[in-house]
């Protein structure tokens, strides 16, 4: 065997080992991290025909921060939010935090028609992992297709053991009524909030 050849086999054969070695710390990874409730892999599901359910990333920036802005300025939301806070929330979600997840919603041509971000805690009064929906949008053209409830069952089937929480307004009366049918129920809390 020429002295080449046997270069390019060894070498074929370094990669190919490393690959999979790393293929298999991706795996372990994946498996640790949702056994702990956090980010595992790339996720893309598909909702509709024409409608997929994917992770949010860098790249959709621009367009969430349009939907943010929608939304939060919406009877929906009781705060209006503020760009950099907005920015924050799309930088924590695109990232590998362990605290907050961003989802968006894409037509086929990949045009963003909806976000959602969940953050993920610890409720010692329940003594278990919650997780917060934290926002929920969708764009007219989106709304009536089952993308809400196909989300909300995601989140709950992603997290069966968790404690779900989302904070939602009286007057957003359809989000409401999806709310009840997936067995939501108010709490006769007062919440109460310091900001800095």
């Amino acid at each position: 065997m020429k002295k080449t050849t046997k270069f390019v086999l060894k070498k074929t054969a370094k990669y190919a080992a490393r690959t999979a070695k790393d293929t298999a710390v991706k795996m372990a990874t994946d498996a640790a991290l949702e056994s702990a409730g956090l980010k595992p892999g790339r996720l893309r599901r598909r909702i509709t025909e024409n409608i997929i359910m994917r992770d949010m990333r860098k790249g959709d920036s621009a367009g969430v921060m349009e939907m943010m802005r929608d939304f939060y300025a919406s009877e929906a939301v009781l705060s209006d939010g503020s760009d950099e806070i907005f920015t924050n929330d799309i930088k924590e979600c695109v990232s590998e935090s362990p605290f907050a997840q961003g989802y968006v919603f894409v037509n086929e041509k990949e045009k963003l028609i909806g976000y959602a971000m969940t953050a993920h805690s610890f409720s010692t009064e329940y003594g278990k992992r919650c997780v917060w929906i934290e926002d929920l949008y969708l764009k007219e053209e989106a709304r009536g297709m089952g993308i809400a409830s196909f989300f909300l069952d995601y989140i709950l089937e992603t997290y069966p053991d968790a404690l779900h929480r989302l904070e939602a307004e009286y007057e957003n009366e359809h989000a409401m009524e999806i709310y009840k049918r997936k067995d939501f129920r108010e709490l006769p809390y007062v919440e109460m909030v310091r900001e800095v």
